[in-house]
């Protein structure tokens, strides 16, 4: 779907929620001058937002790449990120002369950075999971916002603060970051289900890291099927493609499949016994399953890698918008929550 599809679905929506017909034209004719002429007067400037990361006292690691720079700050014993953005989340007001187009324009841009933002941090996010078998989250205590090109300085102050040393755990997540991509809204979602998995595993909350190491599974096949344009399939030959589709090791299918069995019969549903012994009783077989599942992340980290759909570092964020922007719409917007 490209921007006119895009924007059919968008005006649609706002149809349906009552939008009076000169706000509907309104909308259109803005949607096109900001596509058209204000987002690519904006590729010459950035956002650079910094925040820390929860649960990060572990991660010892410094990077720098185009789009992001990491560090250890070992006065507040976290991890402080930065990414550096388009410059989509203000300057909205005079746009329209309808205050309604405006709220909704700011919102979905505000969106739509948001996800660029925190897809660049799930990268980092990820990859020390990978090496490490802990979790931590972008959502910390604080941020600090720098606008191109006014803040220059700021940023390669911070930028030049980031050290070159690292250590050799922190190697071996700069091999990972370099392969995974989260603005693929299927990447996106694995990793978001696999972080939950080994923070719920740490926990010993088992059964409902099996529910979320099986959702992993899930997106995979997911963006298999969207790849090659499958309808959906059962779960024993979604499975069946997956191992197909990315290579996996021999009794590869066999473990998914005992994983699905203790999902719908412990995690998904009530047991019928021992509900208190879940983890006594299938001890090996969670470990197993959970180190399964991190063996195909990392195998469709690397697919995706190799058959990138979505540029995860593009010369012009407009022209990026406009190849993507059914996407993030799909993404970060509300037409797709159910209703209940």
């Amino acid at each position: 779907m490209g921007y006119n599809e895009f924007k059919c679905t968008f005006i649609d929506n706002c149809i349906k929620s009552g939008w009076a017909k000169n706000e509907v034209t309104s909308l259109k004719n803005t949607l096109d001058t900001i596509v058209e002429h204000e987002l690519p007067r904006r590729d010459n400037k950035k956002t650079f937002i910094v925040r820390d990361f929860r649960n990060s006292e572990w991660l010892k690691l410094n990077y720098r790449s185009a789009n992001m720079a990491c560090k250890f700050s070992v006065e507040n014993n976290n991890l402080i990120v930065g990414t550096l953005l388009p410059a989509w989340t203000e300057g909205w007001r005079n746009i329209s002369r309808y205050s309604k187009i405006y709220d909704i324009l700011w919102a979905f841009f505000h969106l739509t950075t948001q996800y660029i933002q925190r897809s660049f941090q799930i990268n980092i996010m990820c990859a020390a999971s990978l090496v490490y078998d802990k979790a931590c989250d972008f959502r910390g205590n604080s941020m600090v916002t720098w606008n191109f090109p006014r803040s220059i300085n700021e940023y390669n102050s911070f930028y030049d603060s980031v050290p070159m040393t690292q250590n050799n755990r922190g190697h071996v997540v700069e091999s990972y970051l370099n392969i995974i991509n989260a603005l693929d809204p299927f990447v996106n979602k694995a990793i978001c289900y696999y972080l939950r998995m080994i923070s719920l595993y740490n926990d010993e909350y088992y059964q409902e890291a099996i529910a979320n190491a099986d959702n992993v599974i899930d997106v995979i096949g997911q963006s298999i099927k969207h790849r090659n344009k499958i309808a959906t399939l059962e779960r024993i030959v979604e499975h069946t493609k997956i191992n197909d589709e990315l290579q996996l090791p021999k009794g590869t299918l066999e473990k998914l499949k005992k994983m699905n069995a203790l999902r719908n019969k412990f995690a998904s549903h009530p047991a019928l016994a021992k509900w208190w012994d879940f983890s006594a009783v299938y001890e090996n077989d969670i470990d197993e399953i959970l180190d399964t599942v991190k063996t195909i992340l990392t195998k469709f980290l690397q697919y995706e890698s190799n058959n990138r759909i979505i540029n995860d570092n593009p010369n012009s964020w407009a022209e990026w918008f406009i190849d993507n922007c059914d996407m993030v719409y799909d993404s970060t917007w509300f037409h797709r929550i159910p209703a209940i």
